[in-house]
């Protein structure tokens, strides 16, 4: 028996199985797809745990699913077509709890919670009475609008598929070329 290039053969097994293991990698994805979504896409602009301001009122608002109910500390919320809503909550001094419930069909499908820390603003001392020119221009503080972290998001899976067909296509292509240089080898 002639010498047998083992590179030949190595090549085709490693590439059969990284086919199949890519195979099996797009079938699940393809069952993670088909899986039943969240019931519940509650998003809140309020920071996780605790946030602090100086601001009497705040706007709480967010998005949930077309057709839920919200309700803001147990006060009803106006949910618009797109799903947005919006509620101005009024802060008593010290911590304040804001509990966001999302209800379909008279079921509570999601609840955020949060804490916001009212502290009143300290009144102005006499020679502070008149606002210096860097303070004209800027704004009270607010609370800053951050998602809850619960938004359904697209992006990695739908890469993996991209990237997944793409290896998949590359793999062929060499599984063909190393059966060539196979059937070359073996008949000299």
């Amino acid at each position: 028996m002639k010498n047998i290039n083992w590179k030949a053969l190595v090549v085709p097994v490693l590439i059969l199985f990284v086919f199949i293991g890519g195979i099996i990698g797009i079938v699940n994805w393809q069952k993670s797809k088909q899986a039943t979504p969240t019931v519940s896409e509650l998003s809140i602009n309020l920071p996780e745990g605790e946030s602090q301001t100086t601001e009497k009122e705040i706007s709480v608002s967010g998005k949930v699913k077309k057709g839920d109910k919200v309700t803001v500390n147990e006060a009803e919320v106006k949910v618009e077509k797109d799903g947005s809503y919006a509620k101005v909550v009024t802060l008593s001094e010290g911590s304040n709890k804001i509990i966001v419930k999302d209800t379909k069909n008279g079921k509570e499908v999601g609840s955020t919670e949060r804490t916001v820390k009212y502290v009143a603003a300290a009144a102005p001392k006499p020679q502070d009475a008149q606002p210096t020119p860097a303070q004209q221009g800027s704004a009270p503080a607010a609370v800053a609008p951050q998602a809850s972290g619960e938004l359904a998001t697209s992006g990695p899976k739908e890469t993996a598929a991209v990237v997944g067909f793409g290896v998949l296509v590359l793999i062929g292509l060499l599984y063909l070329k190393s059966k060539k240089q196979l059937h070359l080898n073996l008949r000299k």
